[in-house]
């Protein structure tokens, strides 16, 4: 969603406004209440990846919300098995106090236990959450009985133009200089290009699609204006109102007509299917692709423009290439929620300081909280900031290592993420540094991925729990989806593409899949009347 992968965002993360802030924004203690008053409490990140990244306090930042905030966190550990530490939590009935998970059929099932508490008593005292994640983004959160439980991380307000997402293509600037910097507009300019980087560079993979064959839903998306990745959801592509077959959908044949041909004459890597994510970087890193796509784009490609002996700017991000006739300004890469990467839940045990907790979640997830947690304490990385609140980077910033700057710890404790807040912003305060200076992937978000995404909240709640009936029918409809996909990628010709995927067709038919398809449009359905409802304020 962060997630997915998701997600960790640059350390170079910029402030939106300052007129959001409550009073001076300079005085770090004007909004939390009493000051004298500690504050301590148990999070649990739901994530096998997360670990606290060091005690409590001993960072920068950790280190002034400590002292300043006085406020003190127990960071739970998931020891590499979060949904089993959770389980035996939930069994136990010994829940911390704040649970930070996916956003899914789970947190339904965690309110529904009755161990956790509603947010609605205490809504007015959380003044930033109201104005920054907003009226539309909350009234979706509320679960099936009216009321609110989840405080998300991450949200974008639906009311301010801003997207999120690292999807996209870059190319090898040396190759493609080498090459004449041809046009890569449509999808007939790219196979040009990769036929003539196969011809000149015997020792380089024309494309590379990165690990899970990424490729697909980028050709797919880009066959037409404004698309939706409804492969992604639903296997299913929609059509007057009601998902239908996905292997009769004609731009999903042409898709993999496309890719089929690209991958019998070589011109995409050959272990597709087989590789890891570490293996791409490796040959990027070592300048042995002219081109990339994938869903971790400035990721992938920043880590290899970072360690290279070649160029820091080896790999450089493109506009998509569409299909023919295609207004390239109005094709879609990927698709983000407003409602956030996940969300906050918090048990029982924390009712006694439900109000403390909150207050002190809305005051970080505000304006001068996420200068904290974006940029470190005033005096560490900035001593001024412009009329917008944007700090400058001082003298000590400019002159830090890498690992001096990851030191810091900024970014790393911010689980009440306001996007909108902060993103915005740093693409305006990354402009201002020299160019010699700027985050190379600031400069890409701003320039190409987050114009390439678009708004996909009518599909947030439209996955069924795994271990439910349809859910199982689900996990089987993926399965023949990517077999499918693998001997479809393999075929030696057109034909053999079609016969492939009505062959997949009838077997998903055969397992369910008409049932499945008319579950997800209900569900579908039933989010968007629901968006609809919210926005006419029934």
């Amino acid at each position: 969603m962060f997630r997915k992968n998701f997600l960790i965002l640059p350390v170079i993360l910029l402030i939106l406004s300052l007129t959001a802030c409550s009073g001076n924004p300079g005085n770090s203690k004007s909004s939390q209440g009493n000051e004298e008053t500690k504050l301590s409490f148990s999070w649990f990140i739901v994530y096998d990846w997360f670990s606290p990244p060091n005690a409590w306090g001993a960072d920068p930042v950790s280190g002034w919300l400590k002292e300043n905030k006085n406020v003190d966190i127990d960071w739970v550990s998931s020891g590499g098995a979060s949904a089993d530490r959770l389980r035996l939590m939930i069994a136990t009935e010994d829940l911390p106090d704040v649970i930070c998970t996916e956003r899914g059929p789970g947190v339904g099932k965690l309110i529904e236990s009755g161990m956790v508490l509603p947010l609605d008593p205490y809504l007015d005292k959380m003044p930033n959450l109201l104005e920054w994640a907003g009226k539309e983004n909350l009234e979706q959160l509320r679960h099936t009985d009216g009321k609110l439980y989840v405080f998300p991380n991450w949200y974008i307000n639906p009311q301010m133009d801003s997207g999120n997402g690292a999807t996209g293509w870059a190319v090898n600037t040396v190759i493609y200089n080498e090459m004449g910097r041809p046009p890569l507009a449509t999808f007939d300019d790219l196979e040009k290009y990769l036929l003539k980087v196969k011809e000149r560079y015997s020792d380089v993979v024309p494309m590379e699609v990165c690990d899970g064959f990424q490729i697909a839903p980028l050709v797919f998306r880009a066959q037409d204006e404004n698309m939706f990745d409804y492969m992604s959801y639903a296997l299913g592509t929609p059509e007057n109102n009601a998902f239908t077959y996905v292997f009769k959908d004609p731009y999903v044949i042409d898709t993999y007509k496309y890719l089929s041909r690209l991958f019998r004459n070589k011109l995409i890597t050959q272990d597709a299917f087989t590789q890891t994510r570490d293996q791409v970087v490796e040959k990027l890193t070592n300048a042995r692709v002219a081109v990339v796509c994938s869903y971790d784009l400035t990721g992938i490609v920043g880590d290899a423009n970072n360690n290279n002996d070649i160029s820091e700017d080896l790999y450089d991000v493109i506009w998509p290439p569409v299909a023919a006739g295609v207004d390239p300004q109005k094709v879609t890469l990927s698709g983000y929620t407003t409602l956030g990467w996940n969300v906050n839940l918090f048990s029982i045990k924390a009712e006694d300081r439900m109000e403390e907790i909150l207050t002190y979640l809305d005051w970080l997830t505000g304006p001068e909280g996420q200068r904290i947690l974006t940029y470190g304490p005033k005096g560490y990385f900035w001593d001024e900031m412009d009329e917008k609140g944007i700090p400058f980077w001082n003298e000590k910033y400019q002159n830090a290592t890498g690992a001096e700057r990851s030191a810091a710890q900024t970014f790393q404790w911010n689980w009440v993420g306001n996007t909108s807040w902060v993103d915005m912003g740093k693409v305006a305060a990354n402009a201002r540094l020299p160019k010699d200076q700027q985050d190379q992937n600031v400069r890409w978000q701003g320039d190409v991925l987050w114009k390439t995404v678009r708004n996909e909240n009518e599909f947030a709640y439209t996955r069924p729990a795994d271990d439910s009936d349809i859910g199982m029918i689900g996990t089987m409809m993926l399965d023949l989806y990517e077999e499918a996909q693998i001997y479809a990628v393999f075929a030696e010709s057109d034909e053999e593409v079609e016969q492939i995927l009505n062959e997949y067709h009838e077997e998903m038919i055969n397992y369910g899949y008409d049932e499945y398809l008319a579950h997800y449009t209900e569900l579908w359905q039933n989010q968007v009347e629901k968006i609809r409802n919210i926005r006419e304020g029934k």
